[in-house]
């Protein structure tokens, strides 16, 4: 983890902000995920082939719109790249998140415990950080971001790349 960071008006605090709201929005849309997992959602989970070996689920895009909304609340003018295309908004901002709150639709849909929920995060257009949780495994990665042990996760670097 040797980058040199640009200067930037960010400070610790709006770091912590958005580590915060970035983790409720996962947490909220694993919410959703374990309740297509377990047969509990209000509707049974429609599957669409978005290409060959490709299907996109009602899992996929309820999670998805609460993981975007949540984050929205707290951030309007970020702007936002999605997996599923209707999820995505440029504002034209210096800020950009690039969710996909399930990662493994696949095995999801399949009721295996193999998926996660990731994001990455930019200023400026740079990878400032990102964020991968394999939610039953209770895996966490935070690459390049030093100030996650308030969170009592440990970190792993990628340098930045």
């Amino acid at each position: 983890m040797n980058s040199q960071r640009a200067k930037s008006h960010l400070t610790r605090k709006h770091w912590d902000e958005f580590a915060r709201v970035a983790l409720q929005s996962v947490d909220l849309s694993g919410e959703v995920l374990m309740k297509y997992q377990l047969g509990k959602a209000r509707s049974r989970n429609p599957v669409k082939l978005k290409g060959r070996n490709d299907l996109v689920t009602g899992a996929d895009l309820e999670s998805c719109r609460v993981m975007k909304q949540h984050l929205k609340r707290f951030h309007p003018n970020h702007s936002f790249l999605a997996e599923e295309p209707e999820f995505s908004e440029n504002n034209r901002s210096d800020f950009l998140w690039i969710i996909d709150p399930l990662d493994g639709t696949t095995f999801h849909n399949r009721g295996l415990p193999f998926s996660a929920a990731s994001w990455r995060w930019k200023y400026a257009g740079k990878r400032n950080w990102g964020w991968c949780r394999a939610r039953l495994q209770e895996t966490y990665s935070w690459p390049d971001w030093e100030g996650v042990a308030r969170f009592g996760i440990e970190g792993c670097g990628s340098g930045g790349r």
